[in-house]
């Protein structure tokens, strides 16, 4: 991983955990009841998301899902990601 590939996540991160904080803000100045039911729904799709990866390792613990480990070469630059 190069310096830039760093900095280019870290910046598209923040990016958007700027977006999503303003989304959330302009979701508080609608009413309460609306801002209510729109955190159930963020909160629903964090919650299947969290179980998805559960269970997307468990698979890939117990060998359901194949993974590839990576080939280095004799410079060791690992390749295969």
């Amino acid at each position: 991983m190069t310096w830039f590939s760093i900095i280019l996540t870290a910046f598209l991160c923040t990016k958007t955990r700027m977006v999503l904080v303003l989304a959330v803000q302009l979701l508080d100045a609608f009413t309460v009841k609306f801002f209510a039911e729109s955190e159930f729904k963020f909160s629903s799709i964090k919650v299947m998301a969290i179980n998805l990866f559960i269970l997307l390792g468990g698979a890939a613990m117990f060998g359901l899902i194949p993974v590839e480990e990576p080939r280095c070469d004799q410079k060791s630059i690992c390749v295969g990601f």
